[in-house]
Parts: structure tokens; sequence; C-alpha cells
């Protein structure tokens, strides 16, 4: 090996020497000790986060609504001169009532005020509004929408089943101003038939009212029910009057017929009926003995 390579072999080896040398030394302490693992300094003391507390106020329970009866709600919009503005503000904060269901479809439900008027709800679940059926008895929370005197409109309706016998039972009394100013024992709407005959029509069926001009004797009322095949003929005489019941079948099915003739206050009035079953046969016969001044 020549000079020059043996000396650039001598630098190349000094070289490594120190740079190991100086690899070495830095793992040191000025002791020439190699350090210990220096302990991790105890967490300080720090307090639990303060629990976040909530204070929204909470929500307040929508209002039950004002307890009522579909008559009582139906006749402060109906009633002559009705401040129907003031009855709104009365029923702000929505009505409560319980009544029976006669009429479905869709979301919206009909219940009876009188067996010639409804309030039509409109429930806020379609699904529960499609779940009832004609004839159950709910007890429902709505806001009042609008009502006149031909019915009343609710909506956001919620129910619940009711006992059937939580259904006020309307028994009037009903007065027929226009058959002689008459009062009776029945609940309905009052309608035109013709002439001076007037029709009372609820829940319960329908009461006919005329007044007589040529008073018919129980012998010819009899005759007449004779004529139409009666079935369960009876009769009763009254302190002014008579009263017979009979059935017959017809084409539509049987009918039920009642013949009341009374003479009030020097008058004689007719009052009838052709029901379609024996219970309202029944509430109207009873209906016509009631009948008064």
């Amino acid at each position: 090996m020549n000079g020059k390579l043996r000396h650039d072999a001598m630098r190349v080896a000094v070289v490594v020497a120190l740079s190991g040398s100086a690899v070495a030394s830095c793992g040191k302490t000025e002791a020439g000790q190699s350090p210990a693992a220096k302990p991790a300094e105890p967490a300080a003391d720090k307090p639990a986060p303060a629990p976040v507390v909530d204070t929204t106020p909470p929500r307040a329970a929508p209002p039950p609504g004002v307890p009522t009866t579909p008559k009582d709600l139906f006749a402060d919009f109906a009633k002559p001169g009705a401040d129907r503005a003031a009855v709104m503000a009365k029923y702000g904060a929505g009505v409560t009532f319980t009544a029976r269901v006669v009429e479905t479809g869709g979301e919206d439900v009909g219940f009876d005020i009188d067996g010639d008027h409804q309030i039509l709800a409109t429930f806020a679940d379609p699904g529960q509004a499609m779940a009832v059926k004609v004839g159950d008895a709910l007890a429902v929370t709505c806001k009042l929408k609008r009502g006149d005197d031909r019915g009343v409109q609710v909506s956001d309706c919620t129910g619940k089943p009711a006992d059937p016998s939580a259904v006020p039972v309307d028994t009037g009394p009903t007065k027929v101003d226009q058959v002689g100013g008459l009062t009776i024992d029945f609940v309905g709407g009052i309608d035109k038939v013709m002439g001076d005959e007037y029709v009372v029509k609820g829940p319960k069926g329908a009461v006919f009212l005329e007044p007589v001009a040529q008073p018919k004797r129980i012998a010819e009322a009899k005759s007449d029910a004779d004529g139409m095949s009666a079935k369960n003929y009876k009769q009763d005489k009254l302190a002014d009057g008579y009263a017979i019941t009979y059935d017959n079948v017809g084409t539509a099915g049987p009918n039920y017929f009642v013949e009341v003739q009374r003479t009030i206050a020097k008058k004689v009035y007719h009052c009838s009926t052709i029901g379609r079953s024996s219970d309202e046969q029944q509430a109207v016969l009873a209906a016509c003995k009631t009948l008064r001044k």
C-alpha cells in the first residue's frame, strides 16, 4: 500500500473511532453514568367539572280544555243574538267533552249534539280517528275552530274510550213553537214536514206533531190500523185522548207505529211516528204522553 492510501485508511479509522466515542458519550451524564428514566410528575389535583344544569323551563302541559257537553257548546253558538267572538274567547283553552260517535270518515269524526246537529272533530292523529267506530263513546279534548247554528267544528283532537254511561243522556225538554208552543220531553232538531206538521228528530227517533182540525175517534184509529195489517195492537185511553201502538212488516222491513191524539189547552194535536225498532216506538210513545203547553 503506498503512502497516500495508507494515510487515507488511517483517517477513516480515526473518524469511525471518534464517531463511536461521540455516540457513546451522548448517552451518559456528566458523572459518566446513564441517566435514570425521569419519573412522571404527578398530575395536579383538578376539580371535577361541574354538572351541566338545564336551565330551560319545563314545557307546560297542554291545557286540558274547558269541560262542556256537545249540547251546551252548540247552544252557546246557536242561541239568538249569540256573540260568537265571545264564545270563541270563552273556550280559548280548548274544549273537553264526552260524546257518542255518529259518523266517521278519514281523520274526521262526527259527534252527536241533538240527533240533528253534530260536532265535526278533526283528530291530530289520523290513525286514531280511523280506528273509531260509529256508536263508540269517547272523551275528547280539542281546539275550538268555529261554530254557528248549523253545528260546531273542532280540531287537533285527542281522545280515549269512555264509559257509555258517561255520555250525557238528553231527554229534553224541547219547545216546539211551530206547533202551538207545545213542549215535549224528547230531544232533537225541529224540521218542517208539510203544512202545519213538524218533526222533532233525535237520537231516539222522530216525533211528528201537528194540530188536528177534525179529531179522530179511537174506533176510527183502530180501523186504520187494521187496514195496515196491524200486529201487536195495543190501545190506551188517556185523560185527554188516547194512545195506540202496533207494528207490521212493509217492503223495507218492520215498522213500529205510534198514534197519539190529545187535547191540550182546548186544542187537539196528533203525535205519531213510524219507527224502525220497538225501542224507538216506546221512546216516542213516552214522549207523546209528556206533551204540554
